[in-house]
């Protein structure tokens, strides 16, 4: 699958938006105790790539208008536990902030010390946990928790992600892109957007490359 064009973008979002209605109240969200993902977790990677990607664009949206219309400045960091052998985990950290901080000389600081902290507190307990869950899901072999080349075991592990995340660049935040809940089982936002546009819209305009924020 790949990205939706430009033209797209704003349908793609509207669906989402409609189909995530109700998310964050349903009740329905992952329980503590549940070993591995939510029921709705797409286990194909693509899919789950571009169902990222386009929430991005619609959380970069939404709180881009509520700077414009309540003057609200907001700040959102976004974490994934998918990593290419080697990659460093900063690299999976997205940040979005509105204009109003954005442009505000007197709160980079803070903003660029909050990331930090993002990647340095957060980022590394987050993919222990996900790394648990997708071993717990038989989406990764038992050997992801401890490689027998590295073994992973108590301190070890605390020390190995510390020296990963020392090494990871710092969070970079940039200017968002231009352009009861359904969301509780396993279905899929991009394909159900993809059969309403097909049976209700005109064809899709060709494709273009969109930005996509890291």
């Amino acid at each position: 699958m790949t990205e939706p064009s430009l033209g797209l973008r704003p349908f793609f979002a509207s669906e989402m938006a409609r189909l995530s209605a109700g998310c964050a109240s349903d009740g329905l969200g992952i329980k503590t105790s549940q070993p591995g993902f939510h029921s709705a977790w797409h286990r194909d990677s693509q899919l789950r790539k571009l169902t990222r990607s386009n929430g991005f664009h619609l959380v970069a949206d939404i709180i881009e208008a509520l700077d414009r219309t309540t003057a609200l400045g907001s700040v959102t960091f976004h974490i994934h536990g998918e990593c290419a052998p080697g990659a460093s985990l900063g690299n999976n950290i997205t940040v979005h902030a509105s204009t109003m901080l954005l442009n505000n000389p007197g709160v980079s600081d803070g903003l660029a010390h909050m990331a930090e902290i993002f990647r340095d507190d957060v980022a590394g307990a987050y993919r222990d946990d996900w790394l648990s869950r997708a071993v717990n899901e038989n989406y990764l072999p038992a050997q992801a928790m401890s490689p027998p080349s590295s073994p992973v075991k108590g301190a070890g592990a605390a020390q190995q992600r510390s020296a990963s995340l020392a090494r990871a660049p710092k969070v970079r935040m940039e200017r968002p892109p231009s352009t009861s809940s359904s969301i509780s089982t396993a279905s899929s936002l991009t394909e159900s957007a993809l059969a309403y546009h097909t049976h209700d819209l005109s064809p899709p305009t060709p494709r273009a490359k969109s930005r996509h924020t890291r």
